[in-house]
């Protein structure tokens, strides 16, 4: 097991040198184009999801998601949409690169905020974040993975995601240039 970990960590180190990002700090009132990743596997956080994009979309911006299905038949709501993608973990291989061409789109895409809504244990959403060309990265707080957001938001284990994205907002509108 720590020797299959060691070479996953190994090829996503490799990989992640050769990112070039601009990094910037970016806030909510000049973001053009937003990126979400979060965990699609209970309906109600999906459509919460699509009620935020279409809030979102009022105030002008661009906004694609990333679902990760955690169930290995993808339920009704699961099939990709205008602004909804979802993945599975057959669309990762056993280093967590991902295999569906609408996953490295994703990763490539420079959004100017890529928010990260996922729990600690989707290791292959932590792949999409570590090696994202996004300008601002925002995530929840944790040691382990500080060194791939910008910004980091310390909330309790319990938090839903509908409570993180207002937390988001929040500190996204008070930054400066």
């Amino acid at each position: 097991m720590a020797i299959s970990r060691k070479i996953k960590e190994f090829c996503f180190n490799r990989q992640r040198k050769k990112i070039i990002r601009n990094k910037t700090i970016v806030n909510y009132y000049d973001a053009v184009s937003i990126g979400i990743i979060y965990d699609a596997s209970k309906e109600q956080d999906y459509v919460f999801i699509t009620q935020a994009v279409k809030e979102l979309q009022k105030d002008q911006k661009k906004v694609k998601t990333l679902g990760f299905i955690r169930q290995k038949k993808m339920p009704a709501y699961g099939f990709p949409k205008l602004t909804f993608e979802f993945c599975t973990k057959k669309d990762f291989s056993w280093n967590f690169k991902p295999k569906k061409q609408e996953i490295k789109e994703f990763i490539e895409y420079p959004f100017d905020i890529l928010i990260d809504l996922t729990a600690r244990d989707i290791y292959q959403f932590k792949y999409i974040v570590g090696l994202s060309k996004s300008n601002f990265i925002v995530g929840p707080f944790d040691e382990k993975w500080n060194k791939f957001y910008d910004l980091m938001i310390k909330v309790n284990d319990d938090c839903s995601i509908e409570e993180f994205l207002k937390h988001c907002y929040h500190y996204l509108k008070m930054l400066k240039k």
